[in-house]
């Protein structure tokens, strides 16, 4: 996957749905803060979590951790940048298969 400048405040699109159905392809969400994980970056999408404690999963690595945290922190390989999504989806539609 390309690498991309995430930065705070960019908006972003999913683009894949989330396994507990936390976000679907297509939602849109704006970066509320960024983290180094242990094989990605991980964006906080600003979801929160119900919980006292809570413990992820990678899904690349099978890693495993726990936080105290609330905050959400999502792969940004589940992501794209919203404009890039919408240069992606504009070239697409132009394209007609004959």
């Amino acid at each position: 996957m390309e690498n991309h400048r995430w930065y705070i405040g960019m908006p972003i699109v999913a683009v894949r749905n989330h396994s507990k159905g936390r976000f679907k392809k297509g939602d849109e969400f704006v970066v509320k803060g960024i983290k180094q994980g242990c094989c990605s970056l991980l964006l906080d999408i600003g979801i929160k979590l119900d919980g006292e404690g809570i413990r992820w999963r990678c899904t690349c690595c099978n890693a495993a951790w726990e936080t105290k945290d609330l905050t959400g922190w999502y792969s940004e390989r589940n992501f794209l940048p919203l404009d890039l999504d919408r240069k992606s989806t504009r070239l697409n539609s132009s394209h007609r298969c004959i």
